[in-house]
């Protein structure tokens, strides 16, 4: 009867304790991270695309939950630019990754009323106005609601800003 006992009282404390997002299952969240290298130019209000690829060796970070803002885990990307999160458990996760921006908005406003295709190419590229010293975390959000589940989240695009 003891043994009954304790087995239940085991068996309860195990069913008892509901485990948040994090390390310990069987799930993955894979990707790419692909750059682009771009050239600006606001006298001439030109963005030139100078060079693409999947960028090695990039910082991918992790945060598990979604009410956090620290990182949680971090991954360097391979030779071709992958990266894979794996064993995690049922969740919702936050995965970024850095890219160069400028945050000017008065000066977007500017371009907005004199070239506005020119103005939408910057917004929808380095123009961020969460840029912190010329970079910008780039986040997505991701629910993972089973077991053994891939989520392959396809090319994290990062810019690259060269100076002519």
């Amino acid at each position: 009867m003891k043994q009954i006992i304790l087995i239940s009282a085991v068996f309860l404390m195990m069913a008892s304790c509901e485990k948040g997002p994090g390390e310990g299952g069987t799930s993955s969240i894979v990707g790419m991270v692909k750059t682009y290298d771009l050239q600006h130019n606001d006298v001439i209000n030109r963005l030139d695309t100078i060079n693409e690829y999947f960028n090695a060796d990039y910082d991918v970070f992790i945060i598990y939950g979604s009410n956090e803002s620290l990182y949680d885990d971090s991954y360097k990307t391979s030779y071709d630019g992958s990266f894979g999160f794996q064993y995690l458990r049922e969740g919702t996760y936050t995965i970024f990754v850095y890219s160069d921006c400028e945050n000017d908005t008065s000066g977007l406003a500017v371009l907005y009323a004199t070239n506005p295709d020119y103005a939408n190419a910057l917004e929808n590229t380095i123009w961020n106005t969460d840029c912190v010293d010329e970079n910008f975390a780039k986040k997505i959000e991701v629910n993972i609601t089973d077991n053994d589940q891939e989520i392959n989240l396809g090319n994290l695009i990062t810019y690259n800003i060269v100076n002519p």
